[in-house]
């Protein structure tokens, strides 16, 4: 989906984006991530995990591919805190980062 189906009441405690940031074209992940930000309580977290840009060939076509650094900028604009970053895996063929709601 483009956008996120939710009403800003506040419900979603914790959402998570595994292996599907990628997935949400560049020119609507801004407005994606607002409403759902939106429709978390202050302290809501969010938590995505996708693949490395510069990883294997296992997954999405890499010029389809999204860095950490692009995710964190994007959560920050949306008005959310970055509370870690990672790399996953022995191969760090993922990457992780978890944002909340202030």
């Amino acid at each position: 989906a483009e956008t996120p189906n939710l009403t800003p009441a506040h419900d979603v405690c914790v959402a998570v984006c595994l292996s599907s940031f990628h997935d949400i074209t560049a020119d609507t992940r801004v407005q994606y991530f607002k409403a759902l930000a939106e429709a978390m309580p202050v302290g809501g977290r969010i938590v995505i995990t996708d693949f490395d840009p510069s990883a294997t060939a296992m997954g999405p076509p890499k010029h389809k591919r999204v860095s950490s650094e692009a995710c964190v900028s994007l959560l920050t604009e949306c008005g959310l805190s970055i509370v870690e970053t990672k790399a996953e895996f022995p191969t760090d063929i993922w990457w992780t980062v978890v944002a909340v709601r202030k």
